[in-house]
């Protein structure tokens, strides 16, 4: 009734108000080109009032999605970037996005993303260069199939791939990372990884930076580490590795920084770090 509409808030007007011409209005969208229609279907998913007024602009009478907030585009009109921070989403991981073909960013960070990084995520364009998942309530493992598809072409120019701040992810590393051979900046801190960290890791002779601290990593670090040449940070404090510090850290020329406090080492510091 009249009273009920009064009371709404703005927000939730505003929201029914856009999903109300997506739905009884199909005539008015049908210019949107896919894309545009793949983000509405997304934003149709988010549970959180601050959604309405953050994407008043995705308006679906548009053509395309360029001129909306978060987004932007190459000159033909194709979705390069999607950078959306610190908006309470409370949704998923964004599947209707899987087909932007010419996608190089998608970060979604402290954004109250749910559930887990599914296995498809592997299936994102191979022009995708930073995949930025930090600081979420995300849960499960790191899907193997972000290593696996390099080999079909998929991710296989991925640089930075961050899914720290996200204390419900678990499992171990998966070996199939190394595939990712242009990774440059690997965070997974302040999660829940446990087990190893695999001796393949030497293979990414482009990471930079190395971050997965406050986590329950267990064992020796690979002394394979080493082959790391362009390595730069190595964070690793707070979690439970053992064994002693590989006296080949000191031979890596761009090693500038080394942080391994409160694990279970034993033996000396190598003078070769000294």
């Amino acid at each position: 009734n009249t009273d009920l509409i009064i009371i709404m808030s703005s927000n939730a007007l505003t929201l029914f108000i856009l999903f109300l011409n997506i739905s009884l209005f199909p005539a008015a969208t049908s210019s949107l080109n896919q894309e545009g229609l793949s983000l509405l279907s997304w934003l149709s998913t988010f549970n959180s009032s601050d959604s309405a007024t953050a994407f008043s602009s995705w308006d679906p009478t548009h053509h395309s999605p360029c001129r909306w907030d978060y987004i932007r585009c190459s000159k033909e009109g194709f979705v390069l970037e999607i950078i959306i921070e610190s908006i309470d989403l409370h949704t998923t991981f964004p599947t209707q996005l899987l087909s932007f073909g010419n996608l190089t960013t998608l970060v979604i960070s402290n954004a109250n993303l749910t559930g887990e990084i599914p296995g498809l995520v592997g299936n994102l364009s191979s022009s995708v260069v930073t995949l930025d998942l930090s600081f979420n309530a995300l849960s499960g493992t790191i899907p193997s199939e972000i290593g696996n598809l390099y080999k079909l072409g998929q991710l296989r120019d991925l640089e930075t791939l961050r899914a720290g701040g996200n204390p419900g992810i678990h499992g171990e590393i998966p070996m199939q990372i190394s595939n990712c051979k242009a990774l440059v900046y690997l965070g997974l801190a302040d999660t829940g990884i446990s087990g190893e960290i695999p001796p393949t890791i030497g293979e990414l002779k482009s990471l930079k930076t190395l971050q997965i601290y406050t986590a329950h990593l267990t064992g020796n670090i690979p002394p394979e580490i080493q082959n790391c040449s362009a390595l730069e940070e190595l964070f690793l404090y707070e979690n439970q590795l053992s064994g002693n510090i590989p006296s080949e850290l000191g031979s890596m020329k761009s090693l500038r920084k080394v942080l391994l406090w409160q694990n279970n080492f034993t033996g000396t510091i190598p003078e070769s770090l000294g």
